[in-house]
């Protein structure tokens, strides 16, 4: 964890806690890192926002996550378990294109995640976003939640004023497994003990609840 972090990878300082002014233009020499804050050159961007539909997706993937489990098994004897996908649409180049309502387009891009799961053994989660009308699901084309083996959701009230109460995951489908219900959570904030700046060290912790049938209006 906190890798680049000349001073702090790999201790419990860089979890849950700021490195801090001086570790960051430290760890950005030691990394090479010239771009301006929140700025991403535009020559990764271009080969990142549609990474996952491209033909050679799925090899190169495949060979990033091996690598990455290789280092983590040798360093932290730790292994790498999940891909996070963050969100679909940013990953597949969708928001350009307009393809996200194309069905074969999102096929494509689900034989090529099915693959590096098959591959790899690590669990494939894609972040996506309902639409206008949650009850319609994920934004663009059926297929996604057609081809998806498990669908979480998570959901809250907004009152107007903006604050959210009643949080919940909805299970909508488990291929194979028991789906269309709810289990409430409240969010936390635990502290972890204090860095070596003397600065508390925090995580968010889930309270969960006991799972409830979705009532059908």
């Amino acid at each position: 964890i906190g890798m680049g972090s000349p001073n702090k990878a790999g201790t419990h300082d860089v979890h849950g806690a700021a490195l801090g002014a001086a570790e960051v233009a430290a760890t950005r020499q030691a990394l090479g890192w010239t771009a301006a804050p929140f700025e991403v050159p535009a020559d990764i961007a271009s080969a990142w926002l549609d990474f996952i539909a491209n033909p050679g997706a799925a090899a190169t993937i495949i060979k990033d996550v091996k690598q990455a489990q290789a280092h983590a098994q040798a360093v932290y004897r730790m292994t790498v378990a999940v891909l996070w996908i963050d969100t679909y649409s940013a990953a597949a180049g969708h928001g350009a294109s307009g393809d996200d309502n194309d069905r074969a387009a999102t096929q494509k891009i689900f034989n090529t995640l099915r693959a590096i799961a098959r591959e790899t053994g690590v669990l494939v989660a894609v972040v996506d976003h309902f639409g206008k009308l949650a009850e319609a699901g994920t934004t663009g084309s059926s297929g996604k939640e057609g081809n998806a083996d498990t669908v979480l959701a998570n959901l809250g009230d907004r009152a107007l004023s903006g604050d959210i109460t009643n949080l919940r995951m909805a299970v909508r489908k488990q291929r194979d497994g028991r789906a269309g219900f709810e289990i409430p959570f409240k969010v936390e904030s635990v502290q972890l003990g204090m860095d070596t700046d003397g600065d508390p060290i925090e995580a968010v912790a889930l309270d969960w609840g006991t799972a409830r049938t979705v009532q059908r209006k």
